[in-house]
């Protein structure tokens, strides 16, 4: 799978911190020889590389919705499977690169975060839709808890990834955006294999990382009590925060032991532990060390199983 989008805002924010602030090919005959079928896709890749430098012009004045929400819905219905759709909306996703790459301003890097978001946001939706159509009434409110809790935790879980908006400046549009165009995405991929179940067919989760993730216990509600995110920080280095039951937030380094644990240590509190991911299903932090009458006792065990 291509390189993530998201990537690109980590390329485009970096430079602002340092300055200061398809065209398908055509289905060939099947009684095409083999020479004259690579002839004809040769031919073909070379016109859709052609149109899309043309005719993509970007402008970041122009509203993308209606071209995204038609995009996506030719893609829903061309798609044979699931797996197939979610293929394409990632391709869809990388044909818009140029709304990013050609940014000059925060201005129109804001903007142009807010389409790749729009991107997976009318997917989620469009998958949304047919899981309502097509599961049963026990499936679907399950699903529905689940889809009404992500929604409510939104915003909880965007402050305690960034902090307030205004300690951001001109660039949280740009953060916002990002952040949850990738948290979008992971949703998308959830439920599409949620409605793959629901539809008979198989479906395959794309690999997600093992040392980077934003993890919740919301105990089955629309409310974070305690949160693991591991991210890298602006200087490159690899840091966590671990919010327990909305008592203490541990904010520290962690290494990759790799063996698929990540050792942990907040030197202010001086707390040390192991987290472990398991990219779709949750994450846990085991307490390995900590003061005598802290928060937080060796040997205790949290468990995050909300998955953004």
């Amino acid at each position: 799978m291509k390189k993530r989008t998201v990537s690109i805002w980590c390329v485009c924010l970096a430079t602002l911190m340092l300055a200061g602030c398809g065209a398908k090919a055509e289905i060939e005959e099947q009684t095409q020889t083999v020479a004259e079928q690579d002839e004809t896709v040769e031919q073909s890749e070379t016109e859709e590389d052609t149109v899309t430098d043309k005719e993509f012009v970007v402008d970041y004045a122009h509203d993308y919705t209606a071209e995204i929400q038609e995009e996506v819905k030719a893609i829903v219905l061309s798609s044979t499977s699931l797996q197939e759709e979610l293929e394409k909306v990632e391709q869809l996703s990388e044909r818009y690169l140029p709304l990013a790459t050609q940014a000059q301003t925060q201005a129109e890097m804001n903007q142009a975060a807010g389409w790749f978001y729009t991107i997976w946001g009318t997917e989620l939706n469009d998958l949304w839709s047919r899981i309502s159509n097509q599961a049963d009434e026990q499936t679907k409110e399950r699903l529905l808890a689940e889809q009404r809790n992500w929604v409510s935790m939104k915003e909880e879980i965007t402050l305690e990834y960034y902090g307030p908006a205004e300690e951001n400046g001109s660039m949280y549009p740009t953060l916002y955006s990002s952040f949850w165009e990738n948290n979008t995405r992971n949703r998308c991929y959830i439920l599409a294999s949620e409605l793959a179940g629901i539809q008979g067919e198989s479906f395959l989760l794309p690999d997600k990382s093992t040392k980077y993730g934003v993890f919740v216990d919301n105990q089955g509600t629309g409310s974070v009590y305690s949160s693991l995110i591991t991210r890298t920080g602006w200087e490159g280095d690899d840091e966590a925060i671990v919010s327990i039951y909305r008592l203490i937030a541990l904010e520290g380094s962690f290494t990759d032991n790799g063996d698929g644990t990540l050792s942990f240590r907040d030197e202010e509190c001086d707390v040390e532990g192991i987290i472990t991911i398991a990219p779709w299903n949750g994450a846990s932090f085991e307490v390995t060390a900590s003061p005598e009458d802290f928060v937080v006792s060796v040997g205790e065990t949290f468990e995050f199983d909300f998955v953004f």
